[in-house]
C-alpha cells in the first residue's frame, strides 16, 4: 500500500475507533455478551474434555461470535473452548478461509492463525484455522451445540499459538 493509502487507512481507523495492530485491547468489562473479546495477561488453558451433558475445554462448540469491527453484530461459528473463565470459557473461533495464503498481510494487521485441520464442525470438510490473537469469553449458557472433541495435539498447537500471541 502507498504512503497515502496507509495514511488514509489510519485516518479511517481513527474515525471508526478501530484498534491499530499492536495496540492493547480494552480491559474486560462485567456482563459481556457471549463471545465478547477480553484482553488478559494469562488465561487458564486446560484440555479436559469428558463425556456428559455439559461442554468442556477441548471441545469445539457452536456459539455466537461478535464481529471485531462491529461488536453489535456477529454470527454463530465454531469455537474451541480453551479453559474455564468463572462459569464460562476462554475460547477462540475458527474460520475456513485459507489464512496461509495471506499470512504476512494478516500478521501486519495483528491477526494470527493456527491451522487446525478438518472436523465435523465444517459440513463441507474444509480446513479450519483458529484465530489465536483474539481471545473470547464464551458464555456456557449461550453455546448453541457441541461439534466434537478436538484431539490433544491440535488443542496443544492452538494453545501454544494463544500463549505466543498473548505475550506480544
Amino acid at each position: 500500500m502507498s504512503r497515502l493509502g496507509d495514511f488514509l487507512a489510519g485516518v479511517l481507523r481513527g474515525f471508526a475507533g478501530a484498534r491499530r495492530p499492536g495496540e492493547p485491547r480494552p480491559a474486560p468489562s462485567v456482563g459481556r455478551p457471549a463471545g465478547s473479546v477480553s484482553r488478559v495477561a494469562g488465561p487458564t488453558i486446560s484440555y479436559s474434555p469428558h463425556p456428559g451433558p455439559t461442554p468442556d475445554p477441548g471441545e469445539v462448540v457452536w456459539a455466537y461470535v461478535p464481529y471485531e469491527d462491529d461488536p453489535a453484530q456477529g454470527k454463530v461459528r465454531p469455537v474451541l473452548l480453551l479453559g474455564p473463565h468463572g462459569k464460562d470459557f476462554w475460547s477462540v473461533y475458527f474460520s475456513s478461509v485459507d489464512h496461509d495464503l495471506d499470512e504476512a498481510q494478516e500478521a501486519r494487521e495483528g491477526r494470527y492463525w493456527v491451522k487446525v485441520g478438518r472436523g465435523s464442525w465444517d459440513k463441507h470438510g474444509r480446513v479450519s484455522y483458529a484465530r489465536v490473537d483474539r481471545l473470547l469469553t464464551t458464555r456456557a449458557d449461550r453455546i448453541d451445540s457441541r461439534a466434537e472433541v478436538l484431539d490433544k495435539p491440535r488443542f496443544d498447537a492452538v494453545a501454544a499459538g494463544v500463549r505466543a500471541h498473548r505475550e506480544r
